[in-house]
């Protein structure tokens, strides 16, 4: 149970405690607890308390491995802190000695609420106890500071830490460092990072990782990938997530998106790991600038590597193809069937298909989208109905606005189409609109009908008999009102 609850399968979870109840083997304290913490865990609180209520009515007395679970239930993820320290009471009252798990997983609830004064009226709490707060019981408070941008607090908190015996970890430097990224203040990441050997941390790759996001969102390309020959000087290696920073940092710069694609092709040569994800990156990065042959080029690399695509990537394949002209070889990877595709692709194609005037292969690909059980979407239909008034297939649009009231309404939509309808003077599609709507029985607000009377009047309307029209259609929607 425990090792399936560590995989994140609290329905697993449940299904062998399930089991086991219907065994010989009854259920313990500790049992329970893991049931409890996977559903907590899980985010099925409910569940949680449920299952605690359980275990104290079928005779199993909770430990406090059971009430730190339920604690850190309150605090941290349901934020309700009165049934947290309710909690921490009947522990008390039960003979248990709450420990500085308790108090910091407490603590760090009330300091991810923003609570953080609270948090320092639990530490003296603790001290009043005899249990004496560690390194998990400050970092909490270490990171709400940092969290509101206050860097000169957290630094002192830090210096006490180191007093009182709880010398800052790793991960509260790098908490600490986040901070500082995010304020702009490299020159003193620099300086802790070359104090660390004095100050008895060693940064790890998130340290790293975090150092260079931040340069890289300041600018600083160059200076986040000189950290790489710092991370190698004391035996890191980059990980998936320093790439994807570096990389996505080159495809921001559309003068450096060629060298992202040198880099993910020489991956193995550099020995980096680079994945789907960071693929996506680089060919979208090419894709935004117009570099369709790179597109094309780092998918075929891709292939020959061994990495499976995904949707994202196919995506990306396929808009490249499309803005580099390439309308013609985009619809026959689509029709090969080698594409996994999803709506936002079909919706690429659509809209490409549409501004090249293939209105026939618009009909094929929106029945191949039916035939795949692809339900179009509201851009889907933007598209389709945007491009058919260009197009000055009006009632085709009009048809097309309704059939995707099955789906959603769109009130903006709605307007673009009046405004269009009226401005061709074409008063019978605007009558089939309004009755389209008036049979899905649906609720237009003010916009629709001051769009409409605008639109009306812009055209001369009101000194002619088309007038007649707009006030029927007026008074029937009113009317419903």
């Amino acid at each position: 149970m425990k090792a399936v609850a560590e995989v994140g399968s609290a329905d697993d979870v449940l299904r062998l405690f399930g089991e086991m109840k219907r065994s010989e083997c009854k259920p313990n304290v500790l049992c329970y607890s893991t049931v409890i913490n996977a559903l907590s865990t899980a985010g099925r609180h409910e569940e949680a308390e449920a299952m605690f209520e359980e275990m104290v009515s079928s005779g199993i007395k909770p430990n406090l491995v059971s009430y730190n679970i339920l604690v850190k239930l309150h605090a941290c993820c349901t934020k309700k802190f009165d049934l947290a320290y309710e909690v921490i009471a009947m522990a008390k009252k039960r003979g248990l000695r709450p420990d500085s798990t308790t108090y910091s997983t407490l603590i760090a609830g009330l300091c991810s609420a923003g609570r953080i004064e609270e948090a320092w009226g639990v530490l003296d709490w603790m001290l009043e106890e005899n249990c004496p707060p560690t390194t998990h019981s400050y970092t909490p408070i270490v990171q709400g500071y940092c969290f509101e941008g206050k860097i000169e607090p957290a630094r002192s908190l830090m210096a006490t830490m180191a007093d009182v015996g709880c010398p800052p970890t790793t991960a509260t430097y790098n908490i600490l460092i986040g901070a500082l990224c995010r304020a702009g203040g490299f020159e003193e990441v620099e300086k802790i990072l070359t104090e660390s050997v004095h100050k008895g941390w060693k940064p790890n790759e998130t340290t790293y990782n975090t150092y260079m996001d931040g340069l890289c969102k300041s600018g600083r390309a160059k200076e986040a990938f000189d950290q790489l020959e710092v991370m190698s000087g004391v035996g890191l290696s980059p990980t998936a997530f320093t790439l994807n920073i570096l990389l996505n940092c080159l495809c921001c710069d559309p003068e450096e998106v060629l060298v992202a694609k040198s880099l993910t092709e020489r991956s193995s040569e550099l020995h980096w790991y680079v994945g789907v994800v960071d693929y996506n990156v680089v060919m979208g990065g090419l894709c935004k600038a117009g570099h369709w042959v790179g597109v094309i080029k780092l998918f075929t690399d891709m292939i020959k590597k061994g990495i499976a695509p995904s949707i994202r990537t196919f995506n990306i394949l396929i808009h490249s193809l499309c803005r580099g002209g390439k309308l013609r070889i985009a619809v026959c990877m689509m029709n090969s069937g080698e594409i996994i595709a999803n709506v936002v692709t079909y919706n690429t194609l659509l809209h490409w298909l549409y501004l090249d005037g293939r209105i026939n292969e618009v009909r094929h690909l929106l029945s191949l989208m039916s035939a795949s059980d692809i339900s179009p979407d509201g851009i889907t239909y933007n598209t389709m109905i945007d491009s058919l008034c260009r197009a000055g297939k009006f009632l085709e649009a009009t048809d097309c606005f309704i059939r995707s009231l099955e789906c959603r309404f769109s009130t903006d939509l709605l307007l673009r189409l009046i405004c269009r309808l009226v401005r061709n003077t074409r008063l019978k599609e605007l009558l089939r609109l309004f009755r389209g709507i008036e049979k899905q029985s649906l609720s237009l607000d003010v916009r629709v009908f001051d769009s409409l009377i605008k639109a009306a009047c812009k055209e001369g309307f009101c000194g002619s008999a088309e007038i007649f029209v707009v006030c029927l259609i007026l008074d029937k929607m009113l009317a419903r009102r």
